[in-house]
């Protein structure tokens, strides 16, 4: 009899529970279908459809896409979350005003008290330091002779390391992340820091441990309530991660100071001396957003940014050549043919090299840095391609769907350096659903940067070396997915050419 009772409530309770289930389902379908809200699955109480993302989300939203169509929608945690999943409905959301600002309760709010998150970072708050900052980059010579020059000299030291190694298998993120990130450093700081130096260090390895903790805790922009446990209890290296911002912080507002002490309006050296120029330019303004909270927040982003993207794109070039021996022979060859080997590439010399760009636009595509743009804030209730993108909601534009999209490029997961080719191989074609650096006027501001940096690392070493993979080791090309697309350290043979 005990054993019917304990069957018998046992049973009641799935029912109830595959009851509950039931009704919420529907309800969901219901109340989404009136609402004209984008369609999605339901996912699970609390945690929405996290767990089901956690691991390969790019691909798991496109996937999505088969059953419930271009633009989904689902709760991750506590989050409404709209995912774009094709080139129109991005083009839309990330042109649309009520969708550019960055959504508030992000991973690096709980390690920096910053003025300017509360709301969400963006609106037209971004978009002024946007345009100053591109203000600014250009000022300084993107695209002209002082950036190029920035840029030859840190190659320059980076051959000199590859060349100590003999052709022995090396680790290259090793040389390259102090070589990128010095470029930013000569950008924003106005100089280099020496590999070995103290500051090099200090900034490096804050930067990575800064990295590590948002890759650890993005959850947490998702499941809000969980962030004071974090704190409390220092869970996922917070105290490394805030001891970490608090160093960066340190020597970025120690810049500041020695900047103010030194400044000259008339001889704007670095990214620091146009802000505090502006700063001046501005002061009394009361509906400005300029201030020093923001010169430090904008100084942090444009050097953890452009330090970590570049790299690992530098990462993929390599890796990959090394997989494909004739596609990286054929790229030395154009170059030794068009430069020879007795002088750097230049920037300008990027469009007499259309198979070498080919080869960099297909690498940008094949196997995409940042795969899920930069999380969007919805600030009104708004409409994307007739369904309605409630005020509060976040924005994912699914960067790595484009690019793998079989509607708009015929077999993408397939290494094909000649898709951006015409068909006598000497002309480059722009596709228009290439779009690496998002789109829209919330793009990368480093856009023109990152393209001038790429090329000339890429084009310049392969000058120099052949990379070969360690003899019989067969190279993994599957990274890891996270804020921004990581390959797996390998060793390689970086050979020099005869």
């Amino acid at each position: 009899m005990d054993t019917l009772i304990e069957w018998t409530r046992e049973n009641t309770l799935i029912s109830t529970f595959i009851l509950i289930v039931t009704v919420a389902y529907f309800t969901h379908r219901i109340l989404y279908k009136r609402q004209n809200l984008p369609p999605g699955p339901l996912g699970l109480p609390i945690v929405g459809y996290l767990p089901f993302i956690i691991k390969n989300a790019p691909q798991k939203f496109y996937k999505l896409r088969v059953k419930y169509g271009e633009i989904i929608s689902v709760y991750l945690g506590s989050r409404y979350t709209v995912i774009l999943n094709d080139y129109s409905s991005i083009k839309e959301g990330l042109n649309n005003s009520n969708i550019l600002a960055r959504p508030p309760q992000m991973p690096f709010d709980l390690l920096n008290k910053i003025k300017y998150t509360k709301t969400g970072f963006g609106g037209k708050l971004w978009l002024e330091q946007r345009r100053f900052i591109l203000h600014v980059l250009r000022d300084l010579g993107l695209g002209k002779n002082k950036m190029e020059e920035f840029i030859k000299e840190e190659i320059s030291l980076v051959i000199k390391e590859f060349k100590r190694f003999n052709g022995e298998p090396l680790l290259a993120n090793e040389i390259l992340t102090p070589s990128v990130s010095n470029v930013i450093s000569s950008l924003v700081f106005g100089r280099r820091l020496e590999y070995n130096s103290k500051e090099r260090k200090l900034l490096d390895h804050g930067l990575k441990t800064l990295g590590k903790f948002i890759g650890k805790n993005f959850f947490l922009t998702f499941i809000p309530w969980l962030r004071p446990l974090v704190r409390h209890f220092s869970f996922f290296d917070y105290k490394e991660a805030v001891t970490a911002v608090n160093n960066v912080t340190t020597f970025v507002k120690q810049e500041i100071q020695e900047h103010e002490m030194t400044l000259d309006s008339n001889n704007i050296r670095d990214y620091i001396d146009g802000y505090l120029t502006e700063l001046k330019r501005r002061n009394g303004d009361s509906k400005s957003y300029f201030d020093e909270d923001m010169l430090i927040q904008t100084t942090q982003q444009l050097f953890g940014a452009g330090s970590g993207t570049i790299r690992e794109s530098l990462s993929w070039a390599f890796l990959t050549m090394a997989k494909y021996p004739s596609v990286q022979k054929r790229v030395q060859q154009e170059i030794d043919n068009t430069i020879g080997k007795h002088r750097f590439p230049d920037w300008a010399d990027h469009p007499k090299l259309p198979f070498t760009q080919a080869v960099i636009y297909e690498l940008q595509r094949w196997k995409t840095i940042a795969p899920l743009n930069i999380l969007r804030y919805c600030l009104e209730d708004t409409m994307v391609k007739s369904f309605k993108i409630p005020k509060g909601s976040i924005v994912l534009a699914n960067i790595w769907a484009i690019h793998n999209d079989k509607n708009y490029w015929k077999d993408p997961e397939v290494f094909r350096p000649e898709r951006f080719l015409d068909e006598t191989g000497s002309k480059l074609i722009r596709h228009e659903f290439y779009i690496p650096f998002s789109y829209g006027r919330m793009s990368c501001p480093g856009e023109g940067m990152a393209k001038e940096e790429i090329f000339l690392y890429f084009t310049t070493i392969l000058q120099n070396f052949t990379i070969k993979p360690p003899e019989g080791k067969d190279l993994d090309l599957e990274g890891n997915f996270g804020i921004v697309y990581i390959s797996k350290p390998q060793k390689l043979h970086f050979v020099e050419r005869e």
